[in-house]
């Protein structure tokens, strides 16, 4: 388990105790906000303090009155086009119906007891929209959720309230999460896998890179970030980077998904690459429920005609040998 601190000094007469402590305790938090061991208080970080303090009154307003909501962003087979699966992506309605994306929020949630709520809301209504889609939903975990005991049972208790096949309910985590702990981190991924449910690591590549820790994890995937994505058309080398993650994930009977797919060739050089799934904006953005399904049928009708182009073989002519 990774320790950290926070420390505050006596500046003049007018501080006391209590003071002192608040201010440590302000500085802990940071810390904790940053992934830093240690952080030393500083006037900014008290303002700092107060708006993420609004913030989490918001959210937690947000929550009581259905404020919230998910997206959803197919993911494509690349052998054959057809969709395999989508991810749950939460969006804010804001009471003045302006729509606010998660990076705008939940960094602030997931170092407070207030992600459980908001998790437990994702989990619930992706349960829901599998009913209804009938395919593989992915949703996010954080490190405070994976380290969550009754969130676990919780999500077992939903699938079972859904009425869907754990399979089709899959979390995702990224690498920094075991980065924490990872001998507990893997503990809870084996109760998830002990649901039914899947687990994939998100954003590979980036972070905790050791190829020896997933030999030991119960995961059943993997998503390359986007950013070795971006760089494949222009660059050699990031080319064979991305083929060297999917070939990792395959060694280890893992499923391999490359995510921020913007561009038709990037889609053809993954084709070429034998990756498993993809997603991105080439195909659509993230989407409301009522909406995804109705780009589902069209994609469905487009791929019965034959019409679909990325279903087309030609495409692998745009590949360099590998």
């Amino acid at each position: 388990m990774q320790l950290i601190a926070g420390s505050s000094l006596q500046q003049g007469d007018g501080d006391t105790p209590e003071s002192l402590i608040r201010e440590a305790r302000t500085a802990l938090l940071a810390a904790s906000e940053k992934h830093r061991p240690y952080c030393h208080y500083q006037p900014a970080l008290a303002r700092r303090n107060v708006q993420n303090i609004k913030l989490i009154a918001r959210v937690r307003e947000g929550l009581q009155h259905g404020e919230f909501e998910l997206h959803y962003q197919p993911k494509l087979r690349l052998s054959d086009g057809s969709v395999c699966g989508c991810e749950g992506l939460i969006r804010w309605r804001d009471r003045h119906g302006s729509l606010l994306a998660p990076g705008m929020f939940m960094p602030k949630v997931e170092t407070t007891t207030l992600i459980a709520p908001v998790t437990r809301f994702v989990v619930s209504e992706a349960c829901r929209f599998i009913t209804r889609f009938e395919k593989r939903v992915s949703v996010n975990f954080s490190v405070r959720n994976l380290m969550d005991e009754r969130l676990l049972v919780e999500v077992g208790r939903l699938i079972e309230q859904a009425g869907i096949a754990p399979s089709l309910l899959e979390i995702e985590i990224t690498e920094s999460a075991f980065m924490h702990d990872l001998v507990s981190a893997s503990k809870a991924l084996e109760r998830l896998r002990g649901l039914g449910v899947q687990v994939s690591i998100d954003d590979f590549g980036t972070g905790f890179a050791s190829f020896e820790y997933l030999r030991h994890l119960p995961i059943t995937g993997l998503k390359v970030d986007r950013a070795f994505i971006r760089g494949m058309e222009q660059d050699p080398r990031a080319q064979k980077l991305v083929a060297c993650l999917i070939d990792v994930g395959h060694a280890l009977g893992l499923e391999v998904t490359a995510e921020g797919v913007e561009t038709d060739r990037q889609h053809g050089i993954l084709r070429g690459l034998q990756c498993d799934q993809a997603q991105g904006y080439l195909y659509t953005r993230a989407l409301p429920a009522v909406e995804l399904l109705a780009w589902h049928r069209h994609h469905a009708q487009l791929e019965a005609s034959r019409d679909a182009w990325w279903a087309d073989p030609c495409i692998d002519s745009l590949l360099p040998p590998r």
